[in-house]
């Protein structure tokens, strides 16, 4: 079967940064087969911007937050490889045709992922997640199947994290998603991250070559903003309670979910450097979920459950933060 690509960007007041995104994915030595822009409410240049693009196709809606303008983009679109790109970030012109190489070579797989270089505001390199080169194909694939992403914990003993790749460059196969859609707006920012849990129960392919740029900006939604977690925090939830997913894991798998979203709210608790009997309990039940998951918890995490009714352990919490 012919694969067809469907690039969706979600934007909000981005326009600065948006013609080079559209650039760098109008000229892939692979051409996607849509290009879908949607403007979730926005008051600059962003109209004016994609005008620029021939073929783009542009929707703009009332102010509603990333899922929702996500839903419409996945709505709309025919492609039966869905790729996701934030309007601020910006591909390496061969990242489609690596993806798809990939995706031909492990045609059961729900997803490709890969690293990324990390870029100021005015797209200076900062450095790079990966050591590879993007323009060589030869580069290393890490297939991760369903278990292994689920045991894949910030703090781990093994550190699988490194061979995953960064959530929101993922492509993923229409079939593997679509049964969930449309998302519900309270997971926000967090929809590459929804596409990942669930194209991974197909399984997921990484890449070590950094096949496109993420780009660390002043207005970047999460920085030094205290509820950057709550859009993982609903997705979580989320999964946790749907019928399909969450409750209809094995034994062990429901507990990993679990754990991981109790992982990510000690951390977000641990960092608030103050006591907090509330981290203190999901600490214990985090640690509980992960053995009967049959995982080790490492110990990172017996340190930020400690953390966060003994602060004052300052040597301990500034190891965690590093």
């Amino acid at each position: 079967m012919t694969e067809t690509t469907s690039v969706i960007i979600c934007t909000y007041n981005y326009g600065r940064f948006l013609g080079r995104c559209l650039e760098s994915v109008v000229s892939q030595t692979q051409p996607p087969d849509e290009i879908i822009v949607v403007d979730d409410g926005s008051e600059d240049d962003t109209v004016d911007v994609v005008r620029r693009f021939q073929g783009v196709t542009y929707i703009r809606q009332r102010r509603g937050g990333k899922a929702m303008a996500f839903n419409h983009g996945f709505e709309v679109s025919t492609g039966n490889i869905i790729c996701h790109l934030d309007a601020d970030d910006y591909w390496a012109p061969n990242k489609l045709e690596r993806t798809l190489s990939v995706l031909a070579s492990f045609p059961s797989i729900g997803a490709v992922m890969h690293q990324v270089t990390y870029v100021d505001e005015e797209g200076n390199p900062l450095f790079s997640a990966a050591e590879a080169d993007a323009d060589n194909e030869f580069q290393p694939v890490t297939r991760v199947t369903f278990e292994d992403y689920l045991s894949t914990f910030i703090y781990s003993n093994v550190q699988r994290r490194t061979l995953l790749g960064v959530p929101n460059t993922i492509s993923v196969r229409r079939c593997a998603v679509e049964s969930y859609l449309p998302f519900p707006g309270e997971l926000g920012l967090a929809i590459d991250g929804a596409l990942l849990h669930l194209a991974a129960r197909q399984g997921l392919a990484c890449l070590a070559s950094p096949l496109s740029a993420y780009r660390h900006h002043g207005a970047n939604s999460f920085v030094n903003n205290p509820d950057a977690h709550r859009g993982e925090w609903a997705l979580f939830d989320w999964l946790i309670h749907h019928a399909d997913y969450g409750q209809a894991l094995p034994f062990a798998e429901k507990h990993l979910l679990r754990a991981r979203r109790l992982e990510t709210e000690l951390i977000h608790l641990c960092h608030q450097r103050r006591r907090s009997a509330r981290g203190f309990v999901s600490g214990c039940q985090l640690i509980c979920h992960m053995v009967a998951g049959c995982s080790v918890p490492a110990w990172r995490h017996l340190a930020a459950t400690i953390t966060c009714i003994f602060p004052e352990i300052f040597k301990v919490r500034e190891a965690l933060l590093k």
